[in-house]
């Protein structure tokens, strides 16, 4: 069977009715993950810059900026919600495909969600459809050598979601799959990282929701595009197994605002803290052992928070000093901290050839830590917290929820927001969701 049959298929056939209890859930999961992310976007310069950017394109009864009291044109909207939700790198990544979807899977969904006023049930199929499409695409691209930025496939995640709010007829989402094979952003992920010097744009994952609500919306109106993506590449991409074994319930979802490659780190160094009762006064040197990738995240003195979400160093002072790693400690202030600086200096990085050989299914790393009195601590782990196979539980993910969201909404909204995601599949407007916000 040719595959852009069964790609077809699966998003015009797709039910929520028929979807496994697990797979609803992990959807509500991935949204109440991604709101919180473009919550707390909103405080970022990143933030501020789509923010004021979008006030340039207001459409009365337009789509909402999250948490901005926004309304604008859609493509505007989905894009400034996809820059937000990437702002602090805290949201959800795919270890495989090698990226991260919700950024714009979601923003993409929530604009469609809004033009049409579906019901929630409706939305949680687009989600489920747009994620299965994009991680597959994730996995036919990331395939090779290159290692292509989220933005680069999630794009197709965002075009199938889109297209099944829209109820596109059968064949037209196709097109636009081919639409968005023309139009998706490109961009080497390790070329910025290599170079230190991380953009605050880092993958482009706004301009990538955009691109697929732009390219849903060409088909819808009888443009027509040619997909390619999976030629030769089906059995890479799993097309045969769509709609019975799901990519979405593989994700990972972070605890901390910071690239996944620290988090290893981090958790392992907390944890000799934690363990051995120790605080930042006794810290003399913390080496880490981790992958090549990983490693080139070495910079101890970060001039901005992009920087900083991609230096180890950074993460683990931050940590150190503060007791803990979140929103709070992730902005402009905390990069001219003396005490943080002070602790950055303290770490150094290495390369370990047998974790090298465990990325990218695992992005691990060793951490050891000296005292002041000569002791020292080890601690490595082969699972990292917040893995599909280790993951953060329903409570944990909803006290991220709060914690991100109430940098933007008061604990009263931030609440609400939680329990109409909670039950998503009860709310018969969408637009009751999007009032939330207000």
């Amino acid at each position: 069977m040719d595959y852009r049959l069964t790609i077809s298929n699966f998003i015009q056939n797709i039910q929520f009715s028929q979807l496994p209890a697990p797979v609803i859930q992990q959807a509500k999961r991935c949204l109440l993950d991604t709101v919180g992310c473009i919550l707390a976007g909103l405080s970022t310069p990143i933030g501020k810059s789509v923010v004021e950017l979008s006030s340039l394109f207001p459409q009365p009864k337009g789509t909402s900026v999250l948490g901005a009291r926004r309304d604008v044109f859609p493509l505007i909207a989905a894009m400034a919600n996809g820059f937000l939700a990437n702002a602090l790198d805290a949201d959800d990544g795919h270890r495989t495909a090698r990226g991260h979807p919700g950024g714009v899977i979601i923003p993409a969904a929530l604009a469609a969600a809004e033009l049409k006023d579906c019901d929630g049930k409706a939305f949680i199929e687009a989600l489920v459809v747009g994620y299965e499409i994009g991680l597959r695409s994730g996995l036919a691209i990331n395939s090779g050598e290159a290692y292509w930025g989220s933005a680069h496939w999630a794009t197709f995640g965002a075009t199938a979601s889109a297209a099944k709010i829209l109820k596109l007829l059968a064949g037209k989402e196709i097109h636009a799959l081919g639409i968005s094979e023309m139009l998706t952003p490109t961009g080497q992920l390790m070329g910025w990282i290599t170079a230190k010097d991380i953009p605050m744009i880092k993958e482009g994952m706004g301009w990538a929701a955009a691109t697929g609500l732009f390219s849903t919306m060409l088909a819808e109106k009888g443009t027509t595009g040619t997909l390619t993506l999976f030629d030769h590449r089906e059995e890479i991409a799993q097309i045969s197994s769509l709609g019975s074994d799901f990519e979405i319930l593989k994700l990972y979802f972070k605890q901390y605002p910071s690239c996944r490659w620290t988090h290893s780190a981090l958790d392992n160094m907390l944890a000799i803290i934690r363990e051995k009762g120790l605080d930042s006064n006794d810290i003399a040197f913390i080496r880490v052992k981790t992958f090549k990738e990983a490693a080139l995240l070495d910079s101890k003195e970060p001039q901005t928070i992009e920087d900083a979400q991609y230096s180890i160093p950074f993460v683990l002072g931050a940590a150190l000093a503060e007791g803990s790693f979140g929103p709070q400690q992730m902005n402009e202030e905390k990069l001219r901290d003396p005490r943080i600086l002070d602790l950055a200096r303290r770490i150094h990085i290495s390369i370990d050839p047998d974790l090298q050989e465990k990325f990218p299914e695992s992005a691990l790393a060793k951490v050891e830590v000296e005292t002041h009195k000569g002791e020292i601590f080890i601690k490595s782990d082969e699972k990292v917290k917040g893995d599909w196979d280790m993951p953060l539980t329903d409570q944990e993910l909803k006290e991220k929820f709060l914690s991100f969201s109430t940098v933007t909404l008061s604990a009263p909204q931030a609440h609400k927001v939680l329990r109409l995601i909670e039950n998503l599949e009860k709310i018969d407007h969408m637009k009751d969701f999007f009032e939330s916000f207000s």
